[in-house]
């Protein structure tokens, strides 16, 4: 099912967009670092490869919400592909993507092509990583000889 709503930030040159996720060129070729941020999240950054400089792929995962990750592919000027994982927001529920479909026009959808996670407080180890990379491939992004993952909470949310 897809619905169709006003953007907020997205990227109003829809065909950039569509560019953007249809170049097989582009790849992340960084270590996966995360960096603290308030309130209680942690976020990486990778930038994008062979893309418009300032192109990247951010995911935020919160502390106490480590089964409701977000993940963005962004251009300089606006989002292109947003994930929310086990997220309610609009008329929208649990897991689902949004894409520009046209200048102010987004569309969300429920997709079939990111792992399922169960709605839980703790996650298992790992688990972030399939996320960014199923995402990552649904954006014709490939992993360069230089990307290494590591988790945001290593022990899956346990940590003390």
């Amino acid at each position: 099912m897809s619905q169709a709503m006003q953007t907020s930030g997205g990227l109003r040159d829809f065909r950039i967009a569509e560019s953007l996720v249809g170049d097989t060129r582009h790849f992340v070729n960084d270590s996966v670092t995360w960096e603290a941020s308030p309130p209680a999240k942690r976020v990486c950054v990778l930038q994008v490869q062979g893309a418009p400089v300032g192109t990247r792929v951010m995911m935020v995962v919160l502390e106490h919400k480590l089964s409701e990750p977000k993940v963005s592919f962004i251009h300089p000027d606006g989002w292109v592909r947003r994930l929310c994982l086990n997220t309610k927001h609009e008329d929208l529920g649990g897991t689902h993507k949004h894409h520009i479909i046209n200048g102010d026009i987004e569309s969300a959808y429920t997709p079939t092509d990111i792992p399922q996670v169960p709605l839980s407080r703790y996650v298992s180890a790992g688990v972030h990583r399939e996320i960014m990379e199923a995402f990552l491939n649904e954006c014709n992004i490939r992993l360069g000889p230089n990307y290494r993952w590591s988790d945001p909470y290593p022990k899956g949310g346990s940590h003390e």
